[in-house]
This record gives structure tokens, sequence and C-alpha cells, in this order.
């Protein structure tokens, strides 16, 4: 089982794709797989035959595209693979970095001329497996945050040219400035930039320029039309002055001009009134928060008091104890249970934990926490109505602090935040359906990130990043956990719907 730790920490490793002949190199893949997982990287490596008919090229493809770096192992049978060597051409084809690696020694003349000019790392020739693993590692790690950026904005930009170059999947703002100081930054020997990057980074300056040319545009036409206003104006006053038969009109239109700016102040209070009743309105919600904990705070210590009452009465019988730590809890549940974050949330939907039940932490957010949990139910709503308002039900929400430690989730998880939920909606249909829905809505807009997960449930964030991330987890073949990149189906056994392992050997 996945747990929710797991998946957190997986996504903030750097994935290394390993290409490798079967014939002669399969149990040291296997060991160098192991050891590249150890060392704190996230290798994955194709276990699958070529099947007659099979479309493998598209399937390599994808985890090529997904890789941040290619792994080759050099043997007598990989050097003559025409499948290996396909894998090399469309890694240089993505401009993704390649390591070469020396398991078997093989003649200058018989490697290829693409891996030839590269640097190889040595497990052969006597040298010890870790040392290798040490020297492998090592070259990983250079420039580790420029080919990150490199992999994501690739899949991003695969996804834009998958779509047919829809503008709506473009970068904008902030995500293109940093999209565009990337490309300005780079240097040998990361791999470079391929030319779907920087027709994709182009098209997204092209249309940022265009909308900016457009607003520029229009206000340039709104302070024409006000200039064109003001001389207008000047003119009738002009007339106003040299014509007295005009006079009563000019006395009335400083009238109405007078009740247009009664008016204008009276907008300008409204709108101050507003501010000031939504800040009171934070203030009364964090008030809430506190007054909540205290509360708890209260009632444990009733409870205690209770407690030490029945012992000296029914002495330390653990059932009546038990029962009480259970009516403490459904009291706070009930409490919680009344404070509604949204029309279709509140706070204990955000909150509820079986594992906080359990073990009795008490899952209460911290005011900073509340106002993200707010705004996360207003997002929860809108998806609720995307399901045609079929009950959501939330697997995974909120974890504190202790809740966190008690899960072993890594610190930066969105969960710990209130931004991320996993949720299920059976009266709409699978998590598949679920995933596509959203992906293909308006709401996508507002969400970070999107994950199908081993076809059990949707992790969605609301994280203000708003990446627009898309995964889908899945059982590989032979054991272990494979990821793509975008939204696909998943069977009930948590494989990639329809995938079936074949004969030919690699």
């Amino acid at each position: 089982m996945v747990t929710e730790s797991g998946m957190d920490d997986a996504r903030q490793r750097l994935r290394v794709f390993i290409s490798y002949a079967r014939a002669d190199a399969t149990v040291f893949a296997e060991e160098l797989m192991t050891g590249l997982d150890v060392a704190g990287f996230d290798p994955f490596l194709d276990r699958h035959d070529i099947a007659a008919g099979e479309a493998w090229e598209e399937r390599l493809a994808d985890l090529i595209l997904a890789a941040d770096t290619v792994v080759f192992i050099i043997t007598p049978a990989a050097v003559k693979s025409p499948r290996c060597a396909w894998e090399v051409q469309k890694a240089e084809e993505l401009s993704k970095r390649i390591l070469p690696i020396v398991a078997i020694d093989v003649t200058e003349a018989d490697t290829p001329a693409a891996l030839r000019r590269r640097n190889y790392v040595l497990f052969s020739g006597g040298r010890s497996f870790a040392a290798g693993l040490r020297d492998l590692s090592q070259a990983l790690r250079l420039d580790v945050d420029w080919i990150r950026e490199h992999t994501r904005l690739a899949e991003l930009a695969a996804r834009w040219e998958g779509r047919g170059r829809s503008e709506a999947l473009l970068l904008r703002g902030a995500e293109l400035d940093a999209a565009k100081t990337w490309l300005a930054t780079w240097a040998a020997p990361a791999p470079a930039p391929t030319e779907l990057h920087r027709a994709f980074i182009g098209e997204s300056e092209a249309a940022e320029q265009t909308r900016t040319n457009a607003e520029r545009k229009r206000l340039e036409e709104v302070a024409s039309a006000q200039a064109e206003r003001g001389r207008a104006l000047g003119r009738a006053r002009r007339a106003l002055v040299a014509v007295g038969l005009l006079m009563a009109l000019l006395l009335l239109v400083t009238a109405w001009g007078g009740l247009k700016v009664i008016d204008l102040n009276r907008e300008v209070r409204r709108e101050q009134d507003n501010v000031k009743a939504e800040r009171s309105r934070v203030a009364d919600a964090r008030r809430d928060v506190a007054e909540f904990n205290q509360g708890v705070e209260k009632l444990r210590a009733q409870l205690d008091s209770v407690l030490l009452q029945l012992e000296g009465t029914v002495g330390t019988d653990p059932r009546v104890a038990a029962q009480a730590r259970d009516l403490g809890r459904q009291i706070t549940s009930g409490l919680r249970a009344n404070i509604r974050l949204s029309r279709h949330f509140t706070l204990a939907d955000l909150t509820l934990s079986e594992t906080a039940g359990m073990r009795g932490i008490e899952n209460a957010p911290d005011p900073d926490s509340f106002e993200r949990l707010r705004s996360s139910a207003q997002h929860l709503d809108r998806i609720k109505e995307l399901l045609k308002g079929c009950p959501i039900r939330i697997v995974s929400g909120y974890r504190g602090p202790a809740l966190n430690r008690a899960l072993r989730g890594a610190m930066t998880t969105h969960h710990a935040t209130g931004y991320a939920f996993d949720i299920t909606c059976e009266e709409f249909g699978t998590p598949y359906r679920i995933a596509r829905t959203i992906e293909q809505s308006e709401v996508m807009a507002d969400i970070d990130q999107l994950y199908l997960e081993l076809g059990r449930w949707v992790h969605v964030s609301f994280d203000p990043q708003r990446r627009r991330q898309l995964m889908t987890t899945f059982r590989a073949d032979g054991g272990g956990q494979g990821r793509m990149p975008q939204i696909v189906e998943v069977s009930i056994d948590g494989r990639l719907a329809g995938s079936a392992p074949g004969a030919a050997p690699k």
C-alpha cells in the first residue's frame, strides 16, 4: 500500500531512466536501480518485452520524457541493440542528459558515436560497485535544479503540443518570467533546451505580449475618450458663458454632477464598509478558532476531572476511561461540525482523520491554517458542483503537526498547509472519471496538483502556485510503482488499463 507521505517524498527526487540490454545486463540493472534508490534518486526502467505489433516507441518515449537523466549501461549486447540505440536517439532528441556507465568492457570502435563523446562512469575493470555508484551519484547531482526544470518544462511543452498548442496551456506571469530566466541561464555541460522548449516559451511570451498590447491599447482608448470628453466639456462651458440662454442648463448640469459625486462618495463608503466587514469576518474567524481550541482544552480538563472522580468511585476500569475519552472526542467533533467553512463543507469534514481518532490527536488548525482551509473549501464547493452535486468523500485532508508526524508525512506536504485533499465520489464515478472531469474543466486553472493515485483516489492541491501539474501512479509489472505525467486510466488492481507484458527480448 502506498502511504500518504511516500508519494510526497517520491515527487521530490531526481527521476532516472535506466537503458540496458536484457540479454546481458538484467541483474546489473536491477542492482543499479536498488543502489540509486538508496542514494536518494527515483530510478525506473522498462521491464516490458516487445510484443508483436506493440506501439512500444510511444510507451518508451513517455518514460524518457518524464525522466530528468538517462543512464545507459554499456555492455556488448547493449551497443548492438537497435532498441537501445533508439532510446539514446530519443533522449538526444528530447535533449536529456545522458550518462553512460560501463558494466562490461566494450571496444571503443563498437561503442556508438553518441556515447563515445561523453565521459564514462566505470563499474568494470575490477572497480567495486560502491565506487561506481558513488561516482554516478556525484554526476547525477550536477545542475540538478536546472535539469529538474528542464524536465518539468518539457512535460508542459509536450502537453501543449499534444493539445494542438492551446493558448490556455501557455505560461503566464511569474511562471513565464521564471522560464525565461531558466532559458537564459543555460550553460554546458547541462543538456541544451530543445526546439519545443524554445517554441513553448516563445509562444508564451508572444501571447503575454499580445495581452499586454491589447490592455495598453484599451487604456489608451480610455484615456483618449476621457481627453475628448474633457475637451467637449470645455467647449460646452465656453458656449454657456457666451450664451446666457443656456445658463439654466449649465446649473442643471452642475447639479447633476453634484449628485453623481454624492453617489460616488456613497459607493466609496459602501466599499470601505465592505472592507471593514471582511476584516471583521477574518477577525471573527480567528477568534472562533481560538475559542474552539480553548473549549477543547476546557473539555479535556473537565474529562480529566471526571476520570479522577470515576477512579475514586469505580476504580481504574479501562472501559469507563475509554468511554469518557470517546465522549470527549464526540463533543470536539460536534463543535467542529458547527463551524461551516463554505456552502457544502464544515471544519470537521476537512480535518477528520481515523489515525487522529485512534491515537487521540487533536487535529485542530491554527488561525492561518484555518484561513487556508476556508479558501480550500470554496474550491471544493466548485468541484462538488462540477461533479453534479454528488457527495465527496475526503480520504485524507488537513494534517496538523502532530498528525503529520504520526503519519510520517513530509514536512513540505500540502496536506499540512490545508491546501491538499485526497477525494473520491462513488456516486459520480471512478477516480479516473473524476480526475478527467476536473482536468477538462475551468476549475483546473485554480489547481496546483491533480494526481490519480493507483486508481483509488484523486489527490488535488489548491496551493497558490497553480502549476497545473498532472500525474498518474500505477503498479508496474514485476513489482514497484510507476508514474506518468498525465491522467491515464488505471484498473481496479492499480495497473494501467489494458497493459500486458510482451514476449520478445530487448
